[in-house]
């Protein structure tokens, strides 16, 4: 069996902007936030805010869902329609 490779990003650069699409409650709800983004082929991370981070962890943090700029239309439209469901409850901020 061969190998897989991810494909390489084709039209990134290292001086995009990277902004925040969404703000979200804890480290869960992040996770699933970045998996829903990552199966429509958008790149993103999640980055915990605020000072507890030194006392209690990430864990029960506020989350920034980070983008690139370009990729910002397209990851609210994604969220959208996620956050419409009767059957998703997401905590959106």
């Amino acid at each position: 069996m061969p190998f897989r490779t991810k494909a390489k990003p084709d039209d990134a650069h290292p001086e995009d902007a990277i902004i925040a699409v969404v703000s979200v409650e804890n480290q869960m709800v992040a996770d699933m936030v970045v998996g829903i983004l990552r199966m429509h082929d958008i790149r993103c991370m999640a980055r915990a805010r605020g000072m507890g981070i030194a006392y209690l962890g990430t864990a029960l943090q506020d989350h920034d869902i980070l983008v690139l700029e370009r990729d910002k239309p397209r990851a609210e439209e994604v969220l959208r329609a996620f956050s419409d469901d009767e059957d998703v409850k997401l905590l959106w901020r």
